[in-house]
């Protein structure tokens, strides 16, 4: 071993240590692939690149596929938060008697929506 990688091992190392104290996790896993030198390394990390770029060839279609089905999905809910934000827009210009009125019919409608086992936990309404 060479002075080169004695001192990558040192640092490797001390990258696992580190690791482990942040985040609680072990990554000398036996089943991890040992790395002793900055070529072992490179070579690790282009052989994962390779397979990763296989698997999304591979799945390509499915992804295609996936990614075609939830476009409505995501159109719904970007409409959604469109129209949220817009409530909330005229919400915050409507005269402060009008937003207690509505906080009051809510009071009343609420346990007609929501039975008392599915109700959610009461909370605060801020104007």
């Amino acid at each position: 071993m060479s002075a080169k990688d004695n001192q990558f091992a040192v640092i490797w190392q001390d990258a696992l240590d580190n690791y482990e104290i942040t985040t609680k996790k072990n990554l000398r896993d036996p089943n991890l692939p040992k790395v002793t030198s900055v070529d072992e390394l490179i070579m690790t990390l282009d052989n994962h690149a390779k397979d990763f770029k296989s698997y999304r060839q591979k799945n390509q279609t499915f992804f295609q596929v996936f990614a075609t089905t939830l476009r409505p999905v995501e159109l719904l809910g970007d409409l959604a938060a469109f129209e949220v934000e817009g409530q909330a827009r005229r919400q915050r210009r409507r005269p402060v008697a009008a937003r207690i009125v509505d906080r009051q019919a809510m009071l009343v409608f609420r346990p007609l929506l929501f039975p008392v086992n599915d109700r959610p936990e009461k909370r605060i309404l801020v104007g």
